[in-house]
């Protein structure tokens, strides 16, 4: 699936949803997504802002799990 496709499908789910995929993703695929939600507007920058603080908040309390840091 491109990150475009991706994009479309995380802005029709809730955040903690799109957190739940995007943290099993890794950085190299969850990032150009982000970059897409991001890109859609104050709204969309906003939300990959939020998302993107979440992953990093799932990230400290499971260093393990495979989300932006690997």
């Amino acid at each position: 699936m491109t990150p475009a496709a991706a994009a479309l499908i995380m802005n029709e789910l809730e955040d903690d949803q799109a957190v739940a995929i995007l943290g099993l993703m890794k950085e190299t695929e969850c990032a150009p997504i982000l970059e897409i939600i991001g890109k859609t507007g104050k709204e969309g920058a906003r939300r990959a802002a939020t998302i993107s603080n979440r992953l990093r908040l799932l990230l400290l309390k499971d260093p393990t799990a495979k989300g932006p840091s690997t």
